[in-house]
């Protein structure tokens, strides 16, 4: 019997973080643009700039963790080959 592993949840909400942190980048952006104050402009631009990181910090997590699923799933069709 194959164990089932919960990484596709986990994976879609990478994924969905990912989406999430890029959405509010732009939207960091465009309010930059909108205000006049320049303390205030560069504020926005610092924001957009470390969603930017939190998205590539997410981006290379997920890519460890379907790493690991893919580990995962070779290991358990290799049970399941030797055992049945």
């Amino acid at each position: 019997m194959k164990e089932e592993m919960e990484c596709p949840g986990i994976l879609e909400l990478m994924e969905q973080a990912i989406d999430k942190e890029e959405e509010f980048k732009k939207y960091l952006h465009r309010c930059a643009q909108w205000v006049e104050n320049p303390k205030i402009k560069t504020y926005f631009e610092e924001l957009a700039d470390e969603e930017a990181r939190h998205r590539e910090k997410l981006e290379a997590f997920l890519d460890d963790l379907k790493a690991e699923y893919a580990v995962y799933e070779a290991i358990v069709e290799s049970e399941e080959h030797y055992s049945g």
